[in-house]
């Protein structure tokens, strides 16, 4: 339940708004596609290496909403624990919460517990990145 600060806050959502920010979503998603089918296969390979993930890792990432990165951060923020401070000890642990948060099948459960409050109850049944997140608390 939101408290009356957080409920101020909020600003009006129109359906209108809605179908635009699904439409950028969605445009969004096919350009990252796109961009990925027209590299050869060794770039793909070789940015995914960059990356610390397979080219297939890299590929269903490039299919997934925005935001994915976001759904981190703001569990990292319930947690008390900032994104900078987890990349300065260790970049490749961060960049791996990262990964393995875009590559999860509970997004949109994430995202809906979250939203309706900071620490839902139960979040570590389904998160993949629970046992790390709690272990840096």
């Amino acid at each position: 339940m939101r408290s009356a600060e957080e409920k101020s806050k909020l600003k009006p959502y129109s359906p209108f708004q809605a179908v635009f920010d699904w439409w950028h979503e969605v445009r969004d998603r096919w350009q990252r596609m796109h961009d990925l089918d027209g590299m050869s296969s060794d770039d793909v390979a070789r940015m995914a290496s960059d990356c610390g993930m397979t080219s297939e890792d890299l590929r269903r990432i490039a299919k997934e909403p925005n935001g994915t990165v976001e759904l981190l951060y703001r569990r990292l923020e319930a947690l008390h624990l900032k994104p900078e401070d987890v990349r300065s000890v260790s970049p490749l642990l961060l960049r791996d919460l990262e990964r393995t948060c875009a590559m999860c099948a509970d997004k949109v459960r994430c995202k809906s517990d979250m939203d309706q409050t900071a620490d839902p109850v139960g979040w570590e049944s389904y998160c993949p990145n629970s046992g790390t997140l709690r272990t840096l608390a």
